[in-house]
């Protein structure tokens, strides 16, 4: 079906890679974000709020040249557009006159990507975290411990899972540079998806420090780091051979590489005591020449010991010399929740980054965090059966059979006492008309409950007494429709059935 414009037909989708989100999908997402919430405010969180969009130096030099191909640019306006067009001077000519403008092709893509954008949709809230931290200083007491649950988006290429609008969890401790943080934000992500019911998945934990004396290791110069974790962090996507190419593409040295990928082979979980001794031991020995990276075996020995004590589960946490997380801002330990069925790809993950905050001001203040992808944990939560698509939020719709002023009343006192109980409840709108009919619309919109009253149910005698002995004497025929069981009882027992029901 089309829409007709004034001049034009409009076809009723949403923009590519976007997406509505009908009822039956928003309401587990929020049953997620709710339990997300509570976990977060358990540990202590805070909660935060910031803007869609950022200025674009706020952005950009943050993320590595992969990643910030997909910031969402937004172009200039009105006049401050006009300036900045002509204000570009290589291959472009503006006549204001005829409203004309020339342009070269070759200039076109620099004009567009530099001259033009002022601002940018926000591509994660990590970013936003450290410039509110800059910005207001004092005013926030350290070690500042916040959640945020807002979307973020990225120019990406719409595929399973992965969408340009997506919305983030994240939770970051700012102002510590404890490796206790960071342990205490990769047990809270052991905790969200144990308590989400999630099945079969782990949490992969590296050192971006590690990192860089493999990049060295590996016969690579200290610059080209970069270039090192951006290929080594595709490979789930492209595979060893894959990395291998895309390193050599890139000019990186590729002489060692197998031996890194033997030591890679040998990933363990941080409980397999000696096997993981054995491998931080020979990958000390294969980095020794790594600047930086001793350092870094050592801190993933603490924090290691630090997740065992604060009763890490068997089977859970791995450490994985060849995860790399792609955002340049990281500078420690990096983690990765996945699922154990790689298909699922990753749910989450984040790390220590030091350094970013400091870009926006004139001091170094640590920091360290993590983001679930809510969007993608509700599809597995749904395809593993634990979440079900819901259809309404209520559990009881009354039908009116007679639909005259005594039984509104009697219907408007079973609204208030089923409200003021929790149970969620409203007036069906076919009021007087026959109750298959309005049973069967009732059943179409998923309520699981009906009350019917007719006029048999309608007693003058109560109308003036208190709520508690209306609960306790008025007799109503209250039906489930899944089975069509049906009772007839006081409201206090139909309230009661349909709590332990729902």
């Amino acid at each position: 079906m089309e829409m007709t414009g004034k001049n034009r037909k409009i076809t009723p989708i949403p923009a590519r890679g976007m997406r509505d989100h009908l009822p039956e999908e928003v309401l587990p997402r929020m049953e997620v974000i709710d339990k997300l919430r509570s976990i977060f405010e358990s540990y202590g969180f805070l909660p935060l709020e910031t803007p869609a969009m950022e200025r674009i130096e706020v952005l950009t030099g943050k993320y590595g040249d992969e990643s910030e191909k997909l910031i969402f640019k937004v172009m200039k306006r009105g006049e401050e557009l006009l300036r900045a067009l002509e204000g570009a001077k290589d291959g472009i000519v503006i006549d204001r006159q005829t409203k004309t403008l020339e342009v070269s092709y070759q200039s076109l893509a620099q004009i567009f990507s530099q001259a033009l954008p002022d601002l940018g949709l926000r591509y994660d809230l990590t970013v936003s975290l450290a410039r509110v931290v800059a910005q207001y200083g004092g005013k926030i007491a350290q070690p500042f411990k916040r959640y945020q649950i807002a979307p973020v988006w990225r120019a990406d290429r719409p595929q399973r899972g992965r969408f340009r609008e997506f919305i983030q969890c994240d939770v970051d401790i700012v102002g510590s540079d404890s490796l206790l943080a960071d342990a205490e934000i990769i047990s809270l992500a052991v905790e969200v998806y144990r308590r989400l019911n999630m099945s079969a998945f782990e949490v992969l934990v590296n050192h971006r420090g590690l990192l860089k004396a493999l990049n060295s290791a590996c016969g690579n110069p200290a610059d080209r780091y970069n270039d090192f974790c951006t290929a080594i962090d595709k490979l789930d996507k492209i595979g060893r051979d894959g990395v291998g190419e895309e390193m050599a593409e890139r000019g990186l040295d590729t002489s060692n590489l197998k031996r890194f990928w033997k030591l890679a082979e040998r990933s363990c979980y941080i409980n397999e005591a000696d096997d993981l001794d054995a491998l931080l031991a020979d990958m000390n020995g294969f980095i020794a020449a790594g600047a930086g990276g001793s350092e870094s075996i050592e801190q993933l020995r603490e924090l290691f010991a630090l997740l065992r004590n604060l009763g890490a589960e068997e089977n859970i946490i791995r450490f994985d010399p060849a995860l790399a997380r792609g955002l340049d801002y990281y500078t420690g330990p990096v983690f990765e929740v996945v699922g154990r069925d790689r298909s699922i790809g990753s749910l989450g993950g984040g790390g220590r980054y030091d350094e970013l905050v400091g870009m926006f001001s004139n001091r170094s203040i640590p920091a360290t965090g993590t983001s679930f992808g809510l969007d993608r944990i509700v599809e597995v939560l749904i395809d593993q059966n634990v979440l079900a698509p819901r259809r309404t939020t209520l559990n009881v719709e009354i039908i009116d059979l007679s639909g005259n002023d005594m039984s509104a009343a009697y219907c408007g006192r079973i609204l208030k006492i089923l409200r003021r109980e929790g149970v969620s409840c409203d007036l069906g709108y076919g009021r007087g008309k026959k109750a298959g009919k309005q049973m069967k619309s009732a059943d179409r919109r998923n309520i699981p409950f009906v009350i019917i009253v007719g006029e048999d149910e309608v007693d003058d005698a109560l109308t003036g007494v208190d709520d508690q002995t209306f609960s306790a004497r008025a007799g109503v025929t209250v039906r489930r429709l899944s089975d069509g069981e049906q009772r007839r009882t006081d409201l206090s027992a139909t309230i009661r059935w349909i709590k332990e029901s729902v």
